[in-house]
């Protein structure tokens, strides 16, 4: 494989990351799951929690519902604890948002 293959692996598999951060922003966002957002802080509060599960879905050889579900809000518990993460539950509309719209980026 020459230096222009591997680069072209590379750009590509940095273009599906860049989609993947995308639509993962564009849907915690909304969800806000800490309410945020709602009290004015800027646009960019949850880049560290989006990376995380940016990461976290791209390890992961089939996402489910479950699955999808447990890394939202294992990342927000992570981050910030379970009080405040709130309950599973409180992900699943958004893991099924996000479900679809993997799937629709044919991951």
């Amino acid at each position: 494989m020459n230096h222009r293959q591997i680069s072209g692996r590379q750009t590509g598999a940095n273009v599906v990351r860049r989609e993947l951060r995308q639509v993962v922003k564009e849907i915690v966002d909304r969800l806000d799951p800490i309410g945020l957002l709602a009290r004015g802080c800027p646009d960019n509060e949850y880049v560290p929690e989006i990376e995380r599960i940016v990461q976290l879905l791209q390890t992961k050889k089939a996402l489910s519902l479950g699955t999808v579900q447990s890394i939202l809000h294992e990342t927000f518990v992570e981050f910030f604890d379970p009080e405040i993460a709130g309950s599973r539950d409180r992900y699943r509309e958004a893991a099924a948002e996000l479900v679809r719209r993997l799937d629709a980026l044919c991951y």
